[in-house]
């Protein structure tokens, strides 16, 4: 199995994508079919996605604030 590909929630994860982008679902599953193989061959190309991915998980430093003075 792909690192990039997750079975889990699959569906609904194609449906959200398409329903924000306005388009059609198979037109989403077309497209991660064409870059999941993509990412298969480019090894450049794998290493920037999972470096976003990694940027997106990782998020922002959450700021504490301290009102009980």
């Amino acid at each position: 199995v792909h690192p990039f590909y997750s079975p889990k929630n699959s569906h609904n994860a194609v449906y959200s994508i398409a329903k924000h982008l306005g388009r059609d679902q198979a037109t989403i599953s077309i497209a991660v079919t064409k870059l999941r193989e993509r990412l298969g061959k480019d090894a450049h190309l794998a290493g920037q996605v999972l470096s976003i991915m990694e940027t997106l998980r990782t998020g922002r430093n959450i700021k504490y604030q301290i009102n009980n003075v």
